[in-house]
């Protein structure tokens, strides 16, 4: 999906889909899109990742055919001399970037001016070029509930979410689009069952592009912390975004940029912030961690009301 939506853009010459998942667990996939990249000879690789892995993206450079990779350092340890033994290839490192800008978008325009863009400032993408015309009808003002994540720990109670539904629609007499993947209808209609609010399920009936237009033409829109938040912000509409820990200030919360509007991020703060998700707390398969599920509803209710 992402594949189709960089297409859309304009700004690469060619876009090489490739399934993560699939090429981690399949292995005539992973031969046949190795077989794919190695096939091509680059002149410059820029492998921009501030996690780097084997599985996936140092896998690929050990095998690609470059003069040159140049790559920023690993905030997470992978990259350590082990793995740079296996992969056995020279890449050039960008100069260290400062510790202190943790947040994504700060390092990402570090990233940039190492390689000679030494003007380049951070700020937030600008995709609403990239809304277009539905085929489904919308009411005409409503807003959005993104309930799904891609863990169980990272997601907010179905029947939080359905209260929450009822408070807005009692407050404000609007429909709520209730959007997520295919991996996401049954949560859509869980919620839907357990709400007395006016909801309209889009989960599982949109791509990308559909995302970007209804988050576009939404009066409000609140999520889990997955892509559906940064997309909302690339759209300038307002965001609220219940945030756990696991990351906390690499993507969530966002610095302050003037004429954006900025996502407000809903969190209960816990001394183990950070933990890059391996929760000590050891949440079961399907259960949220504590930062996630003592976020309360009247928490999340005084954000709406903002």
């Amino acid at each position: 999906m992402w594949a189709e939506l960089a297409k859309k853009t304009g700004y690469f010459d060619a876009v090489i889909p490739l399934d993560r998942k699939k090429f981690m667990l399949h292995p005539f996939y992973r031969f046949s899109k190795m077989k794919e990249v190695i096939a091509l000879k680059w002149h410059r690789v820029i492998y921009h990742s501030f996690s780097h892995e084997f599985g996936v993206g140092l896998s690929i450079i050990r095998l690609v055919r470059a003069h040159e990779i140049i790559a920023g350092p690993s905030d997470n340890g992978i990259d350590n001399e082990f793995w740079r033994n296996i992969v056995k290839r020279k890449i050039n490192y960008t100069p260290y970037i400062d510790p202190h800008q943790i947040h994504e978008l700060k390092k990402n325009a570090a990233f940039i001016r190492t390689l000679g863009a030494e003007k380049f400032t951070d700020a937030i993408p600008e995709l609403k070029f990239l809304s277009a015309p539905l085929s489904m009808h919308l009411p005409q003002n409503y807003y959005v509930i993104f309930p799904g994540a891609s863990s169980p720990m990272r997601k907010w109670s179905e029947p939080n979410f359905a209260e929450l539904c009822n408070y807005i629609y009692e407050k404000t007499k609007l429909t709520g689009i209730v959007c997520g993947g295919k991996g996401e209808v049954k949560i859509a209609d869980n919620i839907i069952a357990q709400s007395k609010a006016q909801l309209m399920s889009v989960a599982g009936k949109t791509n990308l592009q559909d995302l970007l237009t209804i988050l576009e033409k939404s009066t409000l829109t609140v999520t889990n912390e997955t892509s559906c938040v940064h997309m909302a912000a690339a759209v300038n509409v307002p965001v609220i975004c219940l945030l756990g820990g696991g990351h906390f200030g690499r993507f969530l919360p966002y610095p302050h940029y003037e004429n954006r509007r900025i996502p407000i991020s809903v969190y209960y703060k816990m001394e183990c912030f950070n933990c890059n998700w391996n929760c000590k707390y050891k949440p079961t398969k399907f259960q949220a961690t504590p930062c996630i599920e003592n976020i309360s509803l009247k928490l999340v209710i005084q954000s709406v009301n903002k």
